[in-house]
């Protein structure tokens, strides 16, 4: 699963709702989301099948993505491709979060403790953005999370001079998206980015035909692309 996070007003709920049509509340105000939202995002093929995806650069301009042919859109809005994740849209953090609140709180930062990555979305327009991004850290790891993999977005762009692209860490890893989760530029950036963290985590797991149990609880948790 993916969780959205990041400081209030921030534009997740614009941007979970970019991704998935879901028509979760979006509004320029304090706490406009205050229960964890989740749908299901369908992820491209393009990253996914290919092999060296994880070690090239994504381009600057959205990619030409490739889809199963006669797919359909799902009910919920999402891409249809080869892979789905499960995303979710929590509260927004804010300067000093106490500690009475996080606890209020707490069943919709679980969703960001147990999720395998974490979206942080930051207000690139925001001259507080530094100060945000570091507040929003600190309750990241005051609540347990900091072990788990994260990339930035850059949100807003359509409200400064940047263009929507991709940054990569000294190791190649994915660092951060600049998008506009508001008029959709760089979307199709971060879609790609996240079939190609998906593709990362894929494992090869030899089961024995005796293992019935452990096969079904595979396919309750994870995604199986195929038996042998």
């Amino acid at each position: 699963s993916v969780s959205l996070v990041g400081y209030t007003n921030a534009g997740k709920s614009t941007l979970f709702n970019t991704l998935t049509h879901a028509g979760a509340f979006a509004a320029d105000q304090l706490f406009a989301t205050l229960d964890t939202t989740s749908r299901k995002l369908w992820l491209p093929e393009a990253a996914m099948d290919d092999p060296h995806a994880h070690s090239r650069s994504l381009p600057d301009e959205a990619p030409t993505l490739r889809y199963p042919e006669g797919a359909q859109y799902p009910p919920w809005g999402g891409l249809a491709a080869g892979r789905q994740i499960v995303l979710s849209d929590t509260v927004g953090f804010i300067t000093r979060l106490p500690h009475s609140l996080i606890s209020a709180f707490h069943a919709t930062l679980e969703e960001t403790i147990q999720a395998d990555l974490l979206l942080h979305v930051v207000d690139s327009a925001s001259p507080n953005r530094e100060r945000q991004i570091v507040e929003v850290e600190k309750v990241l790891k005051e609540i347990g999370t900091e072990q788990v993999p994260q990339f930035q977005v850059m949100n807003k762009v359509d409200l400064t001079d940047a263009e929507p692209r991709v940054a990569r860490d000294e190791y190649g890893k994915i660092a951060a998206v600049w998008l506009s989760a508001k008029t959709g530029d760089g979307v199709e950036l971060l879609r790609s980015a996240l079939a190609e963290f998906a593709r990362d985590q894929q494992h090869e797991t030899r089961v024995l035909a005796a293992q019935e149990a452990v096969l079904s609880q595979n396919y309750v948790e994870t995604n199986i692309d195929g038996l042998e």
